[in-house]
């Protein structure tokens, strides 16, 4: 489900990003001016934005009901033995969101 909703909001915001595209080269056209030539900037691709994501999810606040629909960007347990991990960190177990308790080592 954590899924969709990433991938819902990511084409929301490429329709956003051609949207503005369109009225800005509208605009230009309309009042007869020429737009300067800018380096084309490679958009970000899904898969990388994904990564991204997953490397920050434990870095922002999220409310457990928003970290459930994302369950999918958080680290898996196993990936983590060893490791130490402080409270309110979050990780997937199985198909199961956790949520630390206390700082303590995998």
């Amino acid at each position: 489900m954590g899924e969709s909703i990433l991938q819902s909001k990511l084409d929301s915001y490429s329709e956003y990003l051609t949207l503005v595209n369109t009225i800005k080269n509208n605009v230009a056209k309309d009042f007869g001016i020429t737009l300067e030539t800018t380096p084309t900037v490679q958009a970000a691709s899904n898969t990388s934005i994904t990564t991204f994501a997953a490397i920050m999810v434990n870095t922002v606040e999220l409310t457990d009901s928003q970290s459930l629909q994302l369950k999918v960007l958080f680290p898996k347990w196993e990936d983590y033995i060893g490791k130490d991990v402080k409270a309110g960190f979050k990780m997937q177990y199985g198909d199961k969101l956790f949520k630390v308790v206390k700082d303590h080592t995998v």
